[in-house]
């Protein structure tokens, strides 16, 4: 394809389309479902993704109807309002793109890179995004053809390898979590907001060479069978009540998967290598909006213009970055996005539109205007109460310190039990300081009483100002009953580093488990 004529083949197209997609909504909607929805799941993501193709359907025949590009169209018809629309879409990319961001940069934080600070991991992955966003569309269609392989693929051949831990009972069970029938009708609008990079096909399609509306059906198609695919696997790995527990918990199937025989036992650094691809095509995607927007409204011609503009959205960025750490900055932000960013993203393309068909762009403008007061409307007296169900105020937590690996002693199997005050735990620690090159390593005890793992690695650093790290751990032995475990169970659950399939002796009856089904079966309280 020559990358001078400003356009994309279809296939391009519908692969970077289907990573902007699927990259968040997949990880996230089986949590969205069960939380709110409870044992109306299943009608909550049917009625959802009945909202999404409509809304997908939407976008793709608004972008068809300006075939010159969306924001070429602003310009041509919105009159002086062209520049606040401008503005507003800038704003409103550059702040998706960083919640989006933050959070990826948090779940890498949280399960791989522990040693470093949230800021570490997002400063370097908005750099790299922001070059992503200054290619060309065509520039950035070829890189995701190419990249397009390399995460879905793997990705396929993980699920292929972990059939094997998937529990099609599970997929049966779930309907004793007792909700509401409005916590449908709650989780598929939070299923539609999951979905919302949908818009970009407002950009994306006017540069498709081939012009094939079979082509955004498939679109829409392929994209709720990965929604539809990837919530049975999460589910029937994790089970109801632990996809539920926690917004971030669909994310510990990378932990509770693994091949048969043990080959891989962890595949988080696999699944999570792949994972960053398609977050970086949705951020990308996101700022390279803010870019055209920003050029448009600036009228950038120059190179120079063109540095300043990128200096300005870093900036940016970091500036909302920063502001996720305030309580009142995440209530806020929680009402725009709950009530008036979708709603924004798809009246102002309407407008737009309308005057375009219609040639009243008076009415145009004071229908924008009109908008813009609704959503700030909406912002000040609306309720985030349903955005803490799933946002769960991560932003506002204070960051633990992180010891590198020079300061870390590694467990290779913990022995657990009942206590007259909690728990007695023993930890078996390689003595990796005083392995000379010999065959094997020696190993030194550690015990320690405690009401949760959490409090006894805490005792362990305080004592000796080193941290635990539990990430090569290959047995747990437990001397007590299922009643006794359950606690120790839940937080094991959501203690990120720990290989979900290694198994569990329980001396009590002799009997081994693997700690992913134990942990399954104290979500969904059942007996052990």
């Amino acid at each position: 394809m020559n990358l001078a004529d400003g356009k994309i083949s279809k296939r391009q197209w519908f692969r970077m389309s289907y990573l902007e997609c699927v990259t968040i909504s997949m990880m996230m909607i089986p949590y969205i479902t069960l939380s709110l929805a409870g044992k109306y799941h299943v009608l909550a993501l049917v009625v959802g993704l009945a909202f999404v193709v409509l809304y997908g359907a939407l976008m793709l025949y608004l972008a068809d109807f300006v075939p010159c590009g969306y924001i070429n169209a602003i310009r041509n018809h919105m009159g002086w309002t062209a520049g606040i629309l401008d503005v507003l879409y800038a704003l409103r990319y550059l702040l998706r793109a960083t919640l989006i961001a933050v959070f990826f940069s948090m779940i890498l934080q949280r399960y791989l890179l522990q040693s470093f600070s949230v800021w570490w991991i997002f400063l370097p992955f908005l750099g790299i995004t922001l070059y992503g966003a200054s290619k060309s569309m065509e520039g950035r269609a070829r890189m995701f053809e190419f990249l397009f392989g390399w995460m879905v693929v793997p990705l396929i051949l993980i699920v292929v390898f972990s059939v094997s831990n998937i529990d099609i009972g599970a997929i049966m069970q779930g309907i004793t979590s007792q909700s509401e029938v409005s916590g449908v009708f709650k989780g598929a609008y939070a299923i539609l907001l999951a979905l919302s990079p949908l818009e970009l096909q407002l950009y994306s399609c006017p540069c498709v060479k081939e012009k094939d509306r079979m082509g955004g059906i498939w679109l829409l198609v392929w994209i709720l069978f990965a929604i539809v695919f990837a919530y049975l696997f999460i589910v029937a790995i994790l089970g109801y009540g632990w996809t539920a527990s926690d917004t971030t918990a669909s994310f510990n199937v990378m932990e509770a998967a693994s091949f048969p025989g043990g080959a891989v036992a962890r595949l988080d650094y696999p699944v999570m290598a792949f994972w960053i691809i398609g977050v970086f095509a949705v951020v990308s995607g996101y700022l390279h909006q803010t870019r055209d927007f920003l050029y448009s409204l600036c009228e950038v011609k120059q190179k120079s213009g063109r540095v300043v503009t990128f200096v300005v959205m870093f900036a940016g960025a970091c500036l909302f970055a920063y502001g996720m750490q305030f309580e009142s900055a995440v209530k806020y932000g929680m009402r725009y996005f709950l009530y008036a960013d979708l709603a924004i993203g798809i009246v102002f393309p309407l407008i737009v539109m309308w005057v375009k068909t219609k040639k009243r762009v008076k009415w145009g403008i004071c229908f924008v205007c009109l908008t813009v007061l609704a959503a700030i409307g909406s912002v000040l007296i609306g309720d985030e109460k349903l955005g803490r169900q799933f946002v769960q105020n991560d932003f506002t937590a204070i960051e633990q310190k992180k010891e590198t690996l020079e300061h870390r002693d590694y467990v290779q199997e913990m022995q657990v039990e009942t206590a007259k005050d909690g728990y007695q735990f023993t930890f078996v620690i390689a003595d990796i300081a005083g392995y000379e090159g010999e065959n094997s390593i020696n190993q030194t005890l550690y015990h320690v009483q405690a009401d949760s793992l959490a409090m006894a690695a805490d005792l362990y650093q305080r004592e000796n100002e080193r941290q635990l790290d539990f990430g090569h751990m290959k047995q747990i032995a437990a001397d007590m009953t299922g009643q006794e475990i359950h606690p120790l169970l839940l937080e094991l659950g959501h203690r990120s580093g720990i290989s979900k399939s290694i198994p569990v002796m329980m001396e009590t009856d002799g009997a081994k488990y693997i700690l992913r089904e134990m942990i399954k079966a104290a979500y969904g309280r059942e007996s052990l």
